[in-house]
């Protein structure tokens, strides 16, 4: 019994396609393309792609969706070594890290934020186990494939998710086979990439294992903090072993292990300066501050905490007025941080699947098991601008620690002549728990604690009928019940929490959660020619609803969220044209949201002592919603060493009129309303702070060097439109492009490469995000003109060799 990618490369074998010179197909496609170090036959076609996302094998020109695939050859090719770069091969999709906690996908408009506790809009799937986003943004090593599916995923995966989802493939290991790989990658950021990989067999014909290892070291954007001295590093390390037992030719099982470390120093960038109106409005709530300081009666009740916090308050704001705080002005480009604390994020993954496949009486049986312990914890300033002179630094703990264990079981039918089948049975069990602590000058002031249980269970069914020779009818159906067990206390100073006074932010009828949803597909698809497909999708995808994880007393009102579901019709179009030589695909969508999930990380709420902040970590909402986008992409094969490949992709994701939601609007809050978050019209506004349009150029030429090899040169361009986002105060941010210049050497047959590679080549210092403005600490009404600076990488210049070996 052979895995659904090695029976895709014998239905590649079958096709008699004659491999012969290796060159980038990066045409990123959102109706179906790849992304490859992609084949050419000697009769200048394109090589046949297989993708397995939907729990098949089959050709990416068959599937009446949405999907793209790159593979590990383009992921060496590309000099693609950590999951936030894959961004750069595939337009309408976009990956950032905001910073060392916190990581963003987007696509289709819809963006999924690591730090909101919500389902996913975009689930990322490691070996078909759906991880947490922080956990896939780690080192890429040793990857068989990656594959993109856009739009939502109503039946077969593991989560219902509206976005889309991201599949990794680890490579496997081969029985009989003997052979491993070396790669070492240079980048002038610091940067060292060591990657090995080695296959074995136990048993010539029933056991083999495979091992493969990373350690990555650079300096990222080479952010340096002025106050504390601190500089931007990244390490990470990370092994995996795989053992596959096949005793008979009927079944099969791959049991993978990966273990994961990382340690990231990142201090949080700002530009702008501390502003005009700061220094006035500081002298102010002095005088305020002491004037109320002076009417305290310590027999008022609360006396105490009263006299701290506007004790605390008038020494900031006399601190802001020493000539000794901050008034310097700095820009994006700088990469300057000013926060206090030394910004310090680790983690530990430990992940562990076990895939089964037995094959009797005409059918698959198939079971995947997965487990995943992982850790996170993050120490970082309240603020980014740190403490006034002689007020205390504010600095806080978030520690998170996840459990997750889940199964599936299905079966499907070998060969059908009529009708295709799958159906199965999937069950997740996700246990959280997340520690949030505030210090004052490194004495712990309070500790939010967030314990979350979700199971889910649900059955799933996808059939496919083939009516004719040229049509299929896809129905697929999913019913998952969803139970959430969820909690949000704040303890209070003193610090034994076995005794500690304790607030639960979330009242008792909110703690526990119920909910059921039916999903599913519709789709049509008719093979015009032997070149021709067009298609029609139906698709209605569901996520639960849930609860913000936050250290703030924000009220229940701005902690919960409800359920959202969505409807989507696609139609489509594939085409393989000039006998094999060009592909065109295009697509186009129309999404309805009931109550979308929206994050917005830029909110400001009224805090215990009746002044304005900005809320930490974010909100999450609902608001009714529209997405419609259409999308397309080129490969074409022009000579027999040229290859040439395109894409675009244009996305109109906004509320619909009428909707609030939380914002930074301050003028909207009534400061004796504790615990209430600032409310707009968010009315026609974006989803997410993505750019509507998206560009993808890439080429290669390669040329034969006598008998010492081929030298190649390859570039990729990939455009990112202006990103219009009303919800934050000047929070739009300019379109731009990037382009990656690739050349080299390598064997004909493949055993050695040498590439020189240059990424982001003009240097383009563009923002990918920004922050709401930033307000002094202890003096919540006074806000500054520094924001978070979240640069996009700039120009970078490598070195990668690679060897392939036998023994």
């Amino acid at each position: 019994m052979k895995s659904l990618l090695q029976l895709g490369m014998d239905m590649i074998n079958n096709n008699k396609i004659c491999l012969k010179k290796s060159l980038l197909a990066a045409a990123v496609s959102l109706a179906g393309s790849t992304i490859a170090g992609m084949t050419m036959a000697d009769s200048l076609v394109l090589e046949e792609v297989i993708v397995v996302g939907e729990k098949r094998a089959q050709s990416i020109q068959d599937v009446a969706g949405s999907i793209s695939a790159i593979s590990s050859s383009a992921l060496d090719e590309l000099a693609i070594t950590d999951f936030s770069q894959i961004q750069e091969v595939a337009t309408g999709l976009t990956m950032d890290k905001a910073d060392s906690r916190k990581q963003a996908i987007a696509m289709r408009g819809i963006s999924v934020d690591s730090n909101s506790t919500g389902s996913a809009p975009i689930d990322v799937y490691w070996n078909d186990m759906a991880v947490r986003t922080n956990v896939a943004f780690q080192a890429l090593y040793d990857i068989e494939q990656v594959e993109i599916l856009k739009g939502p995923q109503g039946t077969l995966q593991g989560n219902t998710s509206p976005g889309g989802a991201i599949h990794l493939y680890s490579k496997k290991p081969e029985i009989g086979a003997t052979d491993g790989r070396l790669l070492q990658s240079f980048s002038d950021n610091g940067g060292s990439n060591s990657q090995f990989a080695l296959n074995l067999p136990i048993s010539s014909d029933k056991l083999a294992i495979r091992v493969a290892g990373v350690y990555d070291d650079n300096e990222g954007q080479e952010i340096k903090n002025i106050k504390n001295g601190q500089k931007e590093g990244h390490r990470s390390s990370a092994g995996r072993i795989g053992v596959k037992f096949q005793p008979t030719d009927s079944f099969d099982a791959t049991l993978t292990y990966d273990y994961l470390r990382s340690e990231h120093e990142q201090p949080e960038a700002v530009f702008g300066q501390l502003g005009e109106g700061v220094l006035p409005s500081a002298a102010a709530q002095a005088q305020y501050l002491g004037g109320k300081l002076q009417a305290l009666d310590p027999s008022m009740p609360g006396y105490a905490t009263m006299l701290q916090n506007l004790g605390l308050g008038l020494v900031a704001a006399q601190g802001v007025l020493n000539p000794a705080y901050d008034r310097g002005q700095y820009d994006k480009e700088d990469r300057i941080a000013l926060g206090d604390t030394k910004v310090v994020t680790s983690a530990l993954n430990r992940l562990t699947t076990l895939e089964m496949n037995y094959e009797a009486v005409g059918h698959i049986f198939t079971s995947v098991s997965g487990k995943q312990d992982n850790v996170q914890d993050d120490i970082r300033d309240d603020s980014v601008l740190g403490s006034p002179p002689g007020a205390p630094t504010v600095a806080n703990n978030n520690n998170s620690t996840y459990d997750t264990k889940t199964q599936e079981f299905r079966v499907a039918n070998a060969e059908g002549q009529f009708w295709d089948y799958i159906a199965g049975f999937y069950y997740e069990n996700l246990k959280s728990y997340t520690y949030y602590d505030g210090y004052y000058s490194g004495v712990k002031a309070s500790s939010t604690q967030i314990p979350i249980e979700t199971t889910v269970k649900a059955i799933f069914t996808h059939n496919t009928l083939h009516l004719s020779d040229s049509t299929a009818l896809e129905i697929g159906l999913r019913y998952q019940e969803l139970e959430r067990n969820q909690r949000a206390d704040v303890y209070v100073a003193p610090f034994d929490l076995s005794s500690a006074p304790y607030l639960s932010l979330l009242d008792e009828q909110y703690v526990n959660k119920e909910s059921d949803a039916l999903t599913g597909t519709l789709r049509l698809s008719q093979h015009l020619s032997e070149s021709v497909m067009v298609y029609g999708a139906y698709n209605r995808a569901y996520r639960p609803g849930g609860i913000t994880i936050t250290p703030d007393q924000l009220n229940d009102d701005a902690l919960l969220f409800d359920e959202e579901t969505s409807d989507t019709i696609e139609l489509g179009v594939k085409t393989m044209l000039m006998g094999g030589r060009l592909q065109l695909n295009g697509s186009a969508y129309y999404q309805v949201f009931d109550g979308f999930q929206a994050y917005n990380e830029s909110v400001v709420y009224v805090t215990g002592q009746g002044a304005i902040d900005n809320v930490k970590g974010g909100v999450s909402h609902n608001g009714d919603a529209t997405v419609m986008g259409l999308e397309g992409d080129v490969s074409f094969v022009a000579t027999d060493n040229w290859y040439i490949g395109g894409s675009a992709s244009y996305v109109d994701a906004t509320f619909d009129s009428g909707e609030q939601g939380p914002c930074v609007d301050a003028s909207s809050l009534d400061l004796t309303d504790v615990g209430s978050v600032a409310m707009c019209d968010i009315g026609g506004n974006k989803l997410a702070p993505e750019p509507e349009w998206s560009i993808s150029l890439n080429s290669e030429y390669a040329l034969a060097v006598g008998d010492l090899g081929e030298y190649y040169l390859r570039g990729l361009y990939k455009y990112q439109g202006e990103r219009q986002y009303d919800l934050l105060k000047d929070g739009d941010i300019d379109g731009y492009g990037v382009l990656n210049l690739y050349t080299g050497l390598r064997a004909v047959d493949g055993q050695w490469d040498v590439t020189l590679w240059v990424k982001n080549l003009t240097d383009e210092q563009r923002l990918a995000r920004s922050s709401n403005y930033e307000y002094v600490p202890f003096l919540g009404d006074v806000q500054s003109e520094f924001r978070k600076a979240v640069m996009i990488p700039g120009r970078t210049v490598g070195l990668s060799l690679a060897y392939n070996f036998e023994l």
